[in-house]
């Protein structure tokens, strides 16, 4: 795993060694990117189930003003925290152990606001219509923000109430699923 693109481009990332992390793999990765395609300059992303970091982290080499990266699991916080110092982007983060219900609450309440969100959780530990839906979305995302969901490839994730599906492609056991925000 690494970095594939930007000013922290080649540097190698770290995995937790707790068992219940999926990384996203480099191919992958590259293609969310791929499909993003648009300038990151300024943004604010949330790597909500962060694992590794992986997907914040490139966010941020490619020009992404400021990264949140959020877990439950203190060995993948330790991960994070570890790979953003390998990457000299520990300045323009800010790392949170707690899970993503307190998680989406806490920054819902303390004036946060995102541009990008990461969702990739458990694929087999989480109820998707229960995230996609949580209330706090309202609050935390402007305007045509985009929340990018890696699940399994044999779920079809549907656009709730606020966002609008642009792309859903499958990659072997993996999908991602695209939503925009539209309030």
């Amino acid at each position: 795993m690494r970095v594939i693109s930007g000013k922290a481009k080649g540097r190698r990332l770290k995995a937790p060694d707790n068992g219940a992390v999926r990384p996203t793999s480099d191919k992958l990765k590259g293609a969310i990117f791929n499909i993003l395609f648009y300038n990151l300059d300024d943004l604010k992303v949330l790597d909500l189930f962060a694992g590794s970091g992986g997907l914040g982290i490139e966010a941020l080499s490619r020009g992404a003003e400021k990264a949140i990266f959020v877990d439950r699991n203190r060995k993948s916080i330790d991960c994070v925290s570890e790979n953003l110092q390998n990457t000299d982007l520990r300045d323009c983060a800010e790392v949170f152990c707690m899970d993503y219900r307190r998680a989406l609450k806490y920054f819902s309440g303390h004036g946060y606001a995102f541009d990008l969100v990461f969702l990739d959780p458990p694929y087999h530990e989480i109820d998707w219509n229960e995230l996609l839906s949580c209330p706090e979305w309202r609050d935390l995302l402007e305007n045509e923000s985009v929340l990018v969901a890696e699940h399994d490839s044999t779920l079809i994730l549907e656009a709730p109430a606020g966002f609008e599906t642009l792309d859903n492609r499958k990659y072997g056991d993996s999908a991602l699923t695209i939503f925009e925000w539209k309030q």
